[in-house]
């Protein structure tokens, strides 16, 4: 996956910036200790140095052990974040392993599912009707063993199972240099659902195969398989079953005339009770097989019903985790632009008791950020010079919204009430206002949520 990659520099060099500082300290720490030697008294001169400067000496030692205190907890502090720093580095290394390896495994089996699906065009599809296929064709037990594996007609046209589509899904994680936890979870939900996909054709196949292993030696039947299957569904064994005991009954009524009339009696009713238990023989038969038929029907549409929901389920989830990884990386991008959103949003998400909201002004009993959706239903943030109009009139203070309160901040400059806007809006600061206006197209909905605006 050579998209995904990782930035294997720290976020900050602890080491490099404890040698700059011990470089800059180093001159304070000699003169502090050519002070100490310096003014530090000998037996003879601490008797003789008046008491002034006794206490002058020992508040200058005190002043000394106190930096010299405080150069050691700001030490401590830069280790701590140093050490903060190198764990968020290693826990993203480890995500970014994580998701290599996902990647890596999930285009493995997207390459297997090729295979499956290439393997049954070229091996399986030919029995139809080709010679192995007509082999399967003369045992109709293996018949209804190959119609209970084969594929369902729609299978090799469903999007659900190409591999193009995960390849598509695969790609575009793929672009996300830093994988968060709701990528890591896209990730292994799309290689479960590769998985799911490539059980269902290779456990078919090898069946197939397997009892195509098992034919080999069988003579082929005059019909091909694709014949047999039809004749399975369409019950030929049924008529074929009548057909043969209408001939046998023939047989017996010529065999009876020949005989005298006790014996011909006598015969007649231990054949009419054989056959009697042979139609029924025959109608349980029946029966089973059609039981048979509908349970592996029912199956059939019981398994197409799972892998239904299956993918039902699998795209909910789908959905919701790109939902959540959307959302985190809107909200990662907020945090970098959050100093800049204080900067030029001050007048929206300051809190205040003047509001805006249906085209005028209102005082709330309570102070709160500018609502969102009357920013939004006033046209602030309609791509036009009419929506940086707008805009001004909410910023940049219009009448109402300079409040006698004072209690929220407006864009100085860009709004006199004697004059037109138009002749207050140069070109820098149109740019700003568009600035503004992106800012809020873009995470407006997020500050709500964070409690930046109200709603």
């Amino acid at each position: 996956m050579n998209d995904l990659k990782t930035d294997s520099r720290p976020f900050f060099d602890a080491s490099g910036s404890r040698i700059k500082l011990a470089l800059y300290l180093a001159p304070v720490v000699l003169v502090v200790i050519f002070a100490v030697w310096l003014f530090w008294p000998s037996g003879g001169t601490a008797a003789a140095a008046n008491p002034e400067q006794v206490k002058s000496e020992l508040a200058a030692r005190h002043d000394l052990t106190r930096d010299i205190q405080d150069l050691q907890v700001k030490l401590d502090a830069m280790d701590t974040v140093s050490n903060e720093f190198a764990n968020k580095e290693a826990l993203l290394g480890a995500r970014s392993a994580e998701a290599q390896t996902l990647h890596d495994s999930t285009a493995m089996l997207i390459a297997q599912l090729s295979g499956e699906r290439a393997a049954w065009s070229q091996r399986i599809q030919p029995l139809l009707d080709n010679e192995a296929g007509r082999r399967l064709a003369a045992n109709d037990a293996v018949v209804t063993r190959v119609q209970a594996n084969w594929l369902p007609d729609t299978y090799m046209t469903d999007p659900a199972f190409e591999p193009e589509r995960f390849t598509t899904r695969l790609e575009k994680l793929a672009k996300s240099s830093h994988p968060s936890p709701a990528v890591i979870e896209l990730y292994k939900a799309l290689r479960d659902d590769l998985q799911q996909a490539l059980t269902f054709i290779q456990q078919r196949r090898k069946g197939i195969e397997g009892l195509v292993a098992t034919s080999t030696a069988a003579a082929p039947a005059n019909r091909t398989l694709r014949v047999a299957i039809d004749d399975i569904r369409k019950h030929k064994d049924a008529e074929h079953a009548a057909r043969i005991a209408e001939m046998l009954e023939d047989a017996e009524s010529e065999r009876v005339a020949s005989m005298g009339e006790l014996e011909a009696e006598l015969y007649r009713k231990q054949t009419e009770k054989l056959k009697a238990d042979k139609r029924r023989e025959i109608a349980l038969a029946d029966k089973e097989a059609e039981l048979v038929r509908e349970k592996q029907q029912q199956d059939l549409q019981l398994a197409d019903t799972k892998a239904e929901l299956a993918r039902v389920a699998a795209k909910r989830k789908q959905d919701l985790l790109e939902s959540q990884a959307r959302r985190d990386e809107l909200k990662a991008a907020m945090q970098n632009d959050l100093r800049e959103i204080k900067s030029v949003l001050t007048p929206f998400i300051t809190p205040g008791y003047t509001s805006f909201g249906g085209d005028r002004w209102f005082t709330r009993t309570e102070k709160r950020p500018m609502s969102f959706s009357a920013i939004v239903s006033f046209g602030a943030l309609d791509d036009s010079m009419e929506g940086i109009h707008k805009m001004c009139t909410i910023a940049a203070g219009g009448g109402t919204h300079n409040s006698t309160r004072g209690d929220r901040p407006i864009w100085r400059g860009y709004y006199e009430p004697s004059l037109p806007l138009s002749p207050r809006l140069n070109g820098e600061r149109i740019e700003f206002i568009k600035r503004a206006q992106t800012l809020l197209r873009k995470y407006g909905s997020l500050m709500v949520e964070e409690g930046m605006l109200s709603p």
